[in-house]
């Protein structure tokens, strides 16, 4: 029979998890830029020229797929898309 202690540290770890699954936005999904430029029917070189400048898209919204050793595609979460939607909406055509 577990001691008191144990019981309460085991329902504070068990209230940690849970406070920990309501924060995590992590996303379910990415789109491939490629995907992305087909979508927004845009050029794919300027997506990439908006998503590789770290000053454009935050933290985990952009993310290397590797499909290989050495190889990489980018992919955008829906915050990626949705930033790089507000960017183009921003810049003068």
């Amino acid at each position: 029979m577990p001691c008191r202690a144990e019981e309460q540290l085991e329902l504070a770890l068990e209230d940690l998890l849970v406070a920990v699954a309501e924060e995590d936005d992590a996303p379910t999904h990415v789109c491939t830029i490629d995907y992305v430029a087909k979508m927004l029917d845009e050029d794919v070189e300027l997506l990439e020229a908006i998503a590789y400048n770290n000053d454009n898209l935050t933290y985990g919204s952009i993310i290397s797929v590797y499909v290989g050793p050495d190889e990489t595609i980018t992919a955008l979460t829906d915050d990626g898309i949705d930033l790089v939607l507000r960017i183009k909406a921003k810049s003068p055509r």
